[in-house]
């Protein structure tokens, strides 16, 4: 599934709620319902610890069933409706075909997520709106239960010839960053350009579109961001 296609909400719970996070469950279970090819969810955490006895995930799933998900990364409802557990340091998922739920996700976490293929929905339980504001300016999120969706930032007016580079730098890149040392000059020299020639950029549009709509991992278009923002600064950077 290609990644525009992905059905994204959020859920502002503005710290600990377990009501919340009965909504995301009570989410996952519904799309399982609609579609039994969704009934196989993953459910992404930042680390183990956060299902330990005493935890609010342990308080709202019960200490066994915590227990369960936490030893055998998997705990099943009724209706043949499960939850598989990811976590952020995970290395050994690159794809998902069904929906995830992400619990207070960090942005690695959340970019983990966004780059595992097939996947089809995406819920993030939010602790404080301002970590998750990047994804939710790049894809246009709506709140869960609103439709009040954004205007993604990678669809705003963006001058012609930064967004003609742009593209350029999108086909030199599949993978989590740039290796080859001619891809790196070469996007050195695109935003130096730039800048001598007064052509405005904001990096964080640059990083967004990329991801959108140059379908670049999160890795590659960072280290494209942070080129671009070091340039704006008047930083030294190597071209190597």
């Amino acid at each position: 599934m290609n990644k525009k296609e992905r059905a994204r909400f959020y859920i502002n719970s503005e710290g600990p709620d377990e009501s919340a996070i009965g909504i995301g469950i009570k989410w996952l279970a519904e799309i399982g319902k609609d579609n039994p090819k969704k009934r196989k969810s993953l459910f992404a955490i930042n680390q183990l610890h956060e299902l330990e006895d005493g935890s609010i995930l342990a308080d709202f799933l019960g200490d066994k069933r915590a227990r369960q998900l936490r030893q055998s990364k998997q705990i099943e409802f009724k209706d043949d409706f499960s939850m598989n557990l990811f976590l952020a340091r995970q290395r050994d998922l690159y794809s998902w075909n069904g929906p995830v739920l992400a619990l207070y996700p960090t942005a690695k976490l959340l970019d983990k997520v966004e780059d595992l293929y097939e996947v089809t929905d995406i819920l993030v339980i939010s602790r404080r709106i301002e970590e998750i504001q990047p994804w939710i300016y790049t894809w246009g999120v709506p709140e869960l239960g609103t439709s009040q969706q954004s205007v993604p930032i990678s669809q705003r007016p963006m001058h012609p010839e930064v967004e003609a580079r742009l593209k350029e730098i999108s086909h030199m890149n599949s993978g989590d960053c740039f290796t080859h040392p001619s891809d790196h000059k070469r996007i050195v020299e695109i935003f130096r350009s730039f800048k001598k020639r007064g052509v405005p950029y904001d990096s964080n549009e640059i990083r967004a579109w990329l991801i959108r709509e140059g379908g670049c991992k999160s890795g590659a278009a960072d280290e494209v961001k942070s080129i671009a923002q070091s340039i704006l600064d008047g930083k030294r950077i190597h071209a190597v």
